[in-house]
């Protein structure tokens, strides 16, 4: 499901996906060292049980943590490479204007 659909919209979408929510059940046809994952935020009820969010096999607050820093580390490349970028034009501003 997606956060701020249309409330008729988000029937039809319920019918149609519902049979896909993962479940207690879902899992225990798994292998024991099955993982859990998702992006956040969580409804736990829609796409999945609050019993497989906040069960063992769950990691999706770790995985919201490396985004986190994933998210950062992107923030900090472009702002070096926007930073690198303004240098070249303020050096190319001063250039031009003392050659005019």
């Amino acid at each position: 499901m997606s956060y701020g659909i249309p409330i008729q919209i988000k029937h039809h979408r319920e019918e149609i996906f519902g049979p896909y929510k993962v479940t207690t059940e879902i899992l225990k046809c798994a292998k024991e060292s099955v993982i859990f994952m998702n992006c956040l935020p969580a409804d736990r009820s829609e796409e999945q049980s609050k019993e497989v969010v906040d069960g063992p096999h769950s990691i999706i607050f770790d995985q919201a943590e490396n985004r986190l820093y994933a998210q950062k580390a992107i923030l900090l490349f472009l702002d070096g490479f926007c930073e690198k970028e303004m240098k070249k034009k303020i050096v190319r501003f001063n250039l031009n204007d003392l050659i005019s």
